[in-house]
Parts: C-alpha cells; sequence; structure tokens
C-alpha cells in the first residue's frame, strides 16, 4: 500500500498531515508522487496522525519506492 493509499485509508488529508508537521502541503504532495520522501525524524508524526504505526508508515513510503524501481525498470526493458 503507499503513502497516498495509507492516508486516505485513516481519511486523512494531505493539509492535516502538513498543518502537524508545520510544513507546506506541496511537500506531503511531493512524498506521495515520490519525488522525495520524508525525514526519519518525522516518520512517528505522520504515524501519529494517521493513528497507524510508524512500521506502517515505513512499509507504505517501501512499497511506493519498489513500484517505482519496477516502473523505471519497464521503461528501461
Amino acid at each position: 500500500m503507499s503513502f497516498k493509499k495509507l492516508r486516505k485509508s485513516k481519511k486523512v488529508g494531505q493539509r492535516q498531515i502538513s498543518d502537524a508537521l508545520h510544513c507546506h502541503q506541496s511537500l506531503i504532495s511531493k512524498w506521495e508522487n515520490g519525488v522525495c520522501q520524508p525525514s526519519i525524524n518525522s516518520i512517528p508524526e505522520i504515524a501519529e496522525v494517521l493513528k497507524c504505526s510508524v512500521e506502517d508508515v515505513v512499509m507504505a513510503f517501501c512499497a511506493q519506492e519498489l513500484k517505482q524501481a519496477k516502473e523505471q525498470q519497464q521503461e528501461e526493458a
């Protein structure tokens, strides 16, 4: 499950996360689109906002990275 799917399954908006982390909403969008990832220090805060475990958040970002790597590999083939 990607981070975006995790966030939506918890019915949490990008704005709620950005407000809690004191960052711009566009940063959350960048995370969801794989442009960048959150710092390791913000993972527990993200988990708290989503009311899930730190492991769930980490796994969501790992799944997202794997998907992007597979897509890139297919494009290069």
